[in-house]
């Protein structure tokens, strides 16, 4: 059993379009997620709040983030689902891509020589990553943009996991620390498109309600 949820800020109307196109690569029902805004778990004196190298508290927004994300991996578990694929609703596929390019993207990432707990589909940069046995896969270590991916069971539990432990020494992980730690300490695998923009990016343009900025990207000199 799968399943595959995007969050949603209930506010940002302008990503319905995004969302939309999201549902239409999909094989299986997209379930909207309401985004926590990280209201409730700034007034919570249960949640340690302290970011483990800036060492100060972490913004509203992010704490909303994570918030989502533990929402969802505890609701998948509890459904004994076997993958989970999360979408942030910032989330854009390029228009060329088809259901059928994702759908065999996933089933040859089975054929990589380790089963995978972590399938990136897009991501904003691979910090550390080494290649695999396809030149269409990269084997990735730690990565930024935590907007299109698939977990499968052992990854949930992992990430919950270095998520809680990192509660109990006073310091807060963000949605892509709380993974790239899962990643670290657990051992856990993580595959991702050699091009991290092969399906989809973070969407240029949009402001972001984490930072307040408009995310834009570098564009790379042609050779």
């Amino acid at each position: 059993m799968s399943r595959c949820v995007v969050i949603h800020l209930d506010s940002a109307t302008e990503r319905l379009p995004l969302i939309e196109n999201i549902r239409q690569k999909m094989i299986h029902t997209l379930e909207v997620f309401s985004a926590k805004d990280g209201t409730d778990w700034e007034k919570s004196n249960k949640i340690a709040k302290i970011h483990p190298f800036e060492k100060k508290p972490v913004p509203r927004g992010h704490l909303g983030c994570t918030h989502s994300h533990i929402d969802i991996i505890h609701t998948s578990l509890k459904r004994k689902e076997k993958h989970t694929i999360i979408f942030e609703d910032d989330c854009e596929f390029k228009a060329e891509v088809l259901r059928e390019d994702l759908t065999k993207y996933i089933h040859m990432a089975n054929g990589l020589g380790e089963p995978w707990d972590i399938l990136l589909l897009g991501g904003t940069e691979y910090v550390e990553s080494i290649p695999t046995v396809s030149a269409d896969y990269t084997k990735v270590g730690r990565f930024w943009g935590a907007h299109a991916f698939i977990l499968r069971e052992r990854g949930m539990r992992a990430a919950l996991k270095v998520f809680h432990a990192a509660q109990k020494e006073g310091t807060f992980l963000l949605a892509d620390w709380m993974y790239n730690e899962a990643i670290r300490q657990e051992k856990l695998v993580c595959f991702g498109p050699t091009d991290p923009f092969k399906f989809c990016r973070q969407k240029a343009g949009l402001q972001s309600y984490l930072s307040g900025k408009l995310r834009t990207y570098r564009e790379v000199p042609q050779s």
